[in-house]
Order: C-alpha cells, then sequence, then structure tokens
C-alpha cells in the first residue's frame, strides 16, 4: 500500500455509504472495483477508496492525475458488500442500492478460480511426488506462507500428472481467497479419485467422531463428494474425498455449468470445513464432548447440521445461484416425507411402546427437513432473495404443516447465527435453536417438556391417532 498515495479528499452532500468490506480496490487496466479484503494484488491496484465519513473518502492512487469516480462510489460500495452496508441516512436513493448488495463479492471466487486456470502453464508453484504406486499427490510451495495452510491434494486413480498439477492450482487459488474471509486450518487433505466409497474406507476409524458430528456432503450423495470429520492431535480436521470429474470440471470453465457446480461444491465443503473450526476454537470440545442435557445434546446435533447448511450454503450461493430451484424442491421433499412418514411411526409406537425407537425416528426426519430448508433459506439470503421465490409448492406444503410464519422466525435465528459466527460466548447461543425441532414435533402432536427433576417428559395425546386405531381394531 505504501505505492499508493493517499489523501482524503472531501465530497459535499456525497452520503458515503460504508461497505461491509470497508475499502474497495479499483484495478488498473479493467477499472473493475471489487472488495478490497478479496482484492487483486498490489500491482493491479489502481485506487483503493475508504470511506471516514458521509463526506470523505480516504483515497490511495497510483497515478495522481486519474480521476476518482465519486458518483459512483455508493452503487459500486453496495455491490462489493457482502452482506450489507451502513448509511447514517434512509433516502430514497440509498435504499435503491440494497438490491445491489453482494453483485462483486458473490462473483469474486467464480472469477479467482477462472483466473487460476487461464494462468496455468504460466506460473507453477506446485511440487509433486509419488507416495505410493499409482497415487499422485501434489503439495502447494506457497499456499502455506500466504495463509498458514498446507494440506495435500491426492489422485490415487485415473488422473495425468499434469492434470492433477493443474487441479492442485486451482484449490491452492480457491482456498487462498475464501482463507481471507474464513477460518480453512482445519483441511487435512484433499483427495479426487473414482471411487469415492472405496476410498472413504480406507479411513483410519480411530480418528472418526462420532458424538456429534458427521460428514459433511453435497447433494446428498457421497458419489459426488464428502468431507470426513476426524480428531488428529486434538484437533477436529476434515478430509475431502471428491468424484474425479469434479476436479477435471474445474479445468473447464468454459462448461459453466458444470464448473459453477463444481465450484459450488468444493466451496460448500469448504465452508462446512470452516464451520467446524469456528464452532470448535470459540467453544473448544462442544463438538467432541456430549451435553450435559442429554435431550438438548439429542435436538442438538440436528441443529448444528442446520447452522452449518445455512453457513455453506450462504458462502457458495455466489459460485451457483440458479441453485435455489433445487434446494427448493429438497425442501418439499423433505417436508413432504416428514409428513408422511412421522404419522406412521406414531400409528405403530401406538403398538409397540417404542417410544425412544419413534422419538429417533421423528427427530431424524425433522432434522434433515431444517437442514434443507436452511440451506434454502441461507442460498437466498447470500442472493437477497425470497427463499419462496415463484415456488408455490414450497408455501403450499408450509401451510399444510401450519408452518409457514414460523420459517420466518427460523430465518431470523439462522441469520443471528450466521452474523455471530466466531464471537458466540456459550453453546447456549446455538442450541437455543433446539426449539426448532420441538416447533417441528407439535405440528405432529408430539409435546415433550422439561420436568423439575430434569427429566424429559413426552405427551403424544391418543385422539389424534384414535380414528386409525379403531380401523385397526
Amino acid at each position: 500500500m505504501t505505492q499508493l498515495n493517499w489523501t482524503v479528499i472531501k465530497v459535499p452532500d456525497a452520503n458515503l455509504i460504508l461497505p461491509d468490506c470497508v475499502a474497495i480496490s479499483v484495478g488498473v487496466s479493467e477499472n473493475r472495483w471489487i472488495p478490497h479484503v478479496l482484492g487483486s494484488e498490489v500491482e493491479n491496484i489502481e485506487q483503493v477508496l475508504l470511506p471516514i465519513s458521509t463526506n470523505q473518502l480516504l483515497v490511495g492512487r497510483r497515478d495522481l492525475n486519474r480521476r476518482v469516480e465519486f458518483e459512483k462510489f455508493n452503487r459500486f460500495a453496495a455491490a462489493c458488500s457482502a452482506e450489507f452496508f451502513v448509511s447514517p441516512i434512509n433516502t430514497a436513493a440509498i435504499a435503491s442500492y440494497v438490491a445491489d448488495i453482494g453483485k462483486e463479492s458473490k462473483q469474486n471466487i467464480l472469477s479467482i478460480a477462472r483466473n487460476s486456470v487461464e494462468q496455468l502453464g504460466k506460473t507453477s508453484c506446485l511440487e509433486s511426488t509419488i507416495e505410493i504406486p499409482g497415487e499422485i499427490k501434489v503439495t502447494s510451495a506457497n499456499i502455506q506462507d500466504k495463509t498458514g495452510i498446507s494440506f495435500p491434494v491426492s489422485f490415487p486413480d485415473s488422473v495425468d500428472r499434469e492434470s492433477a498439477e493443474k487441479i492442485a492450482s486451482v484449490i491452492e487459488a480457491i482456498v487462498c481467497e475464501l482463507a481471507k474471509i474464513m477460518p480453512l486450518n482445519r483441511i487435512e487433505s484433499v483427495v479426487f479419485t473414482a471411487n469415492c466409497p472405496e476410498i472413504i474406507q480406507t479411513i483410519d476409524k480411530r480418528f472418526l467422531i462420532s458424538q456429534l458430528l458427521e460428514p459433511i456432503e453435497e447433494e446428498h450423495s457421497v458419489g459426488l463428494a464428502t468431507a470426513h470429520v476426524m480428531i488428529i492431535d486434538e484437533k477436529v480436521m476434515s478430509s475431502i474425498i471428491s468424484s474425479s470429474w469434479l476436479g477435471q470440471a474445474l479445468l473447464n470453465p468454459e462448461n459453466e455449468d458444470l464448473f459453477q457446480t463444481a465450484l459450488h461444491v468444493l466451496v460448500t465443503l469448504l465452508a462446512g470445513i470452516s464451520f467446524i473450526e469456528l464452532v470448535d476454537t470459540t467453544l473448544p470440545d462442544s463438538l467432541i464432548k456430549p451435553l450435559e442435557d442429554r435431550w438438548s445434546g439429542i435436538l442438538f446435533k440436528h441443529i448444528y447440521n442446520a447452522c452449518s447448511s445455512y453457513f455453506c450454503a450462504r458462502t457458495s450461493a455466489g459460485c451457483k445461484p440458479n441453485k435455489e430451484d433445487w434446494y427448493r424442491d429438497q425442501v418439499i421433499i423433505a417436508f413432504r416425507h416428514a409428513k408422511e412418514v412421522i404419522p406412521n411411526a406414531r400409528l405403530s409406537y401406538r403398538h409397540d411402546g417404542d417410544l425412544d425407537s419413534f422419538l429417533e425416528f421423528a427427530i431424524k426426519n425433522i432434522g434433515d427437513a431444517l437442514s434443507c430448508a436452511a440451506s434454502l433459506i441461507g442460498h437466498c439470503d447470500g442472493l437477497g432473495k425470497s427463499f419462496f421465490g415463484d415456488e408455490e409448492q414450497v408455501t403450499k406444503i408450509l401451510d399444510e404443516l401450519g408452518l409457514k410464519k414460523w420459517i420466518y422466525v427460523y430465518q431470523r435465528d439462522l441469520e443471528k447465527i450466521f452474523s455471530k459466527q466466531g464471537k458466540w460466548t456459550d453453546i447456549s447461543e446455538l442450541t437455543a435453536l433446539n426449539i426448532h425441532v420441538e416447533r417441528l414435533l407439535w405440528q405432529f402432536s408430539v409435546f415433550p417438556w422439561l420436568m423439575d427433576t430434569g427429566q424429559i417428559k413426552v405427551e403424544i395425546p391418543l385422539a389424534v391417532d384414535m380414528e386409525d386405531l379403531q380401523k385397526t381394531a
């Protein structure tokens, strides 16, 4: 930054806004405005703009003769904001900038990935070694210098060395970029393979976490990509295991749909690993030690997954904006499935009296629905869109279950967890969302409550199943 000429410029009546990225970089060649925290290298920066009041701008310029485009600042500041901007006034003009929030910041990962592909072959910062016959392991020579992060990228099968190095180079660029906005120190390894299930079986089961965390999966299919969570040297770590085609898709930005899909999967998994680190460092041992309250522990497993799903979907939203319809379909499927199977399981409980099995089944299905809803809400929050969209089926299924107004409360609580990421003071801030599992249980006439003795009592009124019981009597 010492290469720039710095000065404070007064801009009367400008009503400058403050973006959440604080400072904005203007490129040398393209005149592109981007968040400075996600900016280019110094040599590619022409100007850095930072508002210090509503009518004063701290400006760093490489060329003192180049004009500062003050009239464009507010709109570009909004576009460079990831989630919000701050303004001391609320006029129609200021309000109009809300629609621009995220337009630049959410496209930056896509641009970084594309640029890294374009740069392949021009420079090389990777070293390759053969670890075992048939396996190529690529390690970065400078990613640790840039971020303090170090992990191998391995290719056990179906890829040549040149492709392996190119894929690893793209992974490096994406991780370096994401590491500027979220912690990524818990990546143990990245593996691209033609046979995910077989590779997963080779993971040392002694290190896998079983109490709370489960594999982070994208597209709900281990066949596509998964991140296995484990404990290594008393640290919660995660290893990404992905299908080979996903790595190849990262090298083909001309196929826009496949490229965005691959990038979205990768960023989703990396965001899940980041969320693990945020929780584990802010609330030590909360991920690996059972909660004292057994009932809270049972529910929290699903709420953790929902919070993680929201974080992942919101973080990766800009990588594949048109994913929202897919998320809506998953919400419809999950809630319709719960609506069908939970009453049937409740009726079975009337006959076998196995309350624990029924609760486990009902809570799992509710947890799946909550995670699907969290993904949809997170994705749409990340894009500044309504999660209902034009899809009437989402409204319909929530109406059928009496949950249309509830979904807004759920959105508010998820956003609250997201906005305090890394600043939580107690696990109770997360377990407070357990009420949403109970809220959905109510819709199936299952009413749990905590007794003075510390035990949980569950009431399931017989009347709700009386008609069906009489039919089978």
